[in-house]
């Protein structure tokens, strides 16, 4: 069971151009997401943000994968406003991994072209809950385009008009984030915002960041299919076992492939059939490159357990050359995905041989092996990424 999320700001340094805040989001103290808000009326200030953030995702901007980046728009409401700042965008606010810029538009002197220009860059895919009023107000009163916005109540699957608090509970299990309607209408075109705002302000480009990038994985959505039955088997492949201290045995619990958009994770523990000819045959054909983190230790608990040979392989820590690092750190260094692709210990060490499996553990096995399949066409630049399969198993 989640516990309630809670939030904390305080005041890391007061600048003559600009403030910078440490927010903090999250359930548990260990987890919990720490982001960096610049609070700023100054374009340098804001120039140097957005300078900052292309440097850091270069690499996914010259592959063309692209980068997501959560957006927010403040108004103060016309109760509270001047005749002539009645609805005009007082902020904008945007996040990027763990950075967010807090832009004063209703204090700037003027947008720096740099921000415009990332701004019109379908390379990024700024994500927003209404987005389509919002770059729409953008564009009205600061002339700011925006290239390529996506509607999060179009992107959250299944949820119609459901509030942004809620879909963080759904997806990211951000239980009882609460965004005061009080600080929503607040004076946002004050010179000088509150703590108050720029918490709200914060969390509302975070939570939009955040479930556009897990729910789509890095910008694309992945199809995850979970079967024990072995004629609903495809291609793919990576693997996971129950640990021993909550099993007598052990054995692979789950197999899990991934190949361009499409996951599969094979209830190896609960196959009410031999494994299927077909999948032996993928698995051994030397054509296709199974890429997996720590991939012989698989590939052998596969053989000795399931007689499952796998013809052709290859160590993504060899292929990323980054030493015994982590799969989290090489999807920073080389994909640019910062602190998103989490994998739970408590999650990666429980009971892979159940029945039915969790959602979390879905999330951790696709997350596992889509992880392993975008690294090596990314570090090897495949022209035919669909002919790399990722390798990947849970016990």
């Amino acid at each position: 069971m989640w516990s309630t999320t809670t939030v904390s700001t305080r005041l890391r340094r007061c600048m003559r151009a600009h403030d910078e805040y440490v927010v903090r989001v999250g359930s548990h103290r260990r987890r919990r997401r720490r982001l960096l808000a610049t609070v700023t009326a100054h374009p340098g200030v804001a120039r140097r943000w957005v300078h900052t953030t292309l440097w850091r995702h270069a690499r996914r901007l010259r592959s063309g994968d692209g980068i997501t980046v959560g957006m927010g728009v403040q108004w103060t409401p016309p109760f509270r406003a001047p005749a002539a700042a009645a609805r005009r965008p007082c902020t904008l606010q945007l996040c990027v991994g763990h950075r967010c810029l807090v832009f004063q538009l209703a204090r700037a002197g003027a947008v720096p072209a740099v921000l415009r220009r990332f701004m019109a860059d379908a390379r990024a895919a700024f994500v927003a809950h209404n987005v389509r009023h919002d770059c729409r107000k953008l564009e009205e009163h600061h002339g700011l385009e925006v290239a390529r916005g996506v509607e999060l109540r179009r992107l959250v699957a299944g949820m119609g008009n459901a509030s942004m608090e809620r879909m963080a509970e759904e997806h990211l299990g951000l239980v009882g984030v609460w965004k005061p309607r009080r600080v929503g209408t607040s004076r946002w075109h004050a010179r000088r915002l509150t703590k108050g705002q720029v918490e709200y302000a914060c969390v509302d480009a975070c939570l939009s960041f955040h479930l556009g990038y897990v729910v789509r994985v890095g910008g694309r959505q992945v199809v995850a299919t979970v079967t024990a039955h072995a004629g609903g088997a495809p291609v793919g492949a990576r693997h996971a076992w129950t640990p021993p201290f909550r099993r007598a045995t052990i054995r692979p619990g789950t197999l899990q492939l991934c190949a361009g958009h499409r996951c599969l994770v094979f209830q190896l523990a609960h196959a009410d059939a031999a494994v299927p000819a077909a999948l032996r045959r993928f698995l051994a054909d030397e054509r296709v490159v199974f890429v997996g983190y720590g991939v012989r230790s698989d590939c052998r608990k596969l053989e000795e357990q399931h007689g499952l040979e796998v013809a052709r392989t290859v160590e993504l820590r060899s292929l990323a050359g980054m030493g015994n690092t982590s799969m989290q750190r090489m999807a920073e260094e080389h994909l640019g995905w910062d602190g998103v692709t989490t994998k739970p210990r408590k999650v990666g060490t429980s009971r892979w041989d159940a029945r039915r499996l969790s959602k979390e553990q879905v999330q951790y096995a696709c997350v596992d092996a889509y992880l392993s399949f975008r690294l090596a066409v990314h570090v090897v630049a495949a022209p035919e990424p669909d002919a790399t399969s990722s390798t990947s198993s849970s016990e």
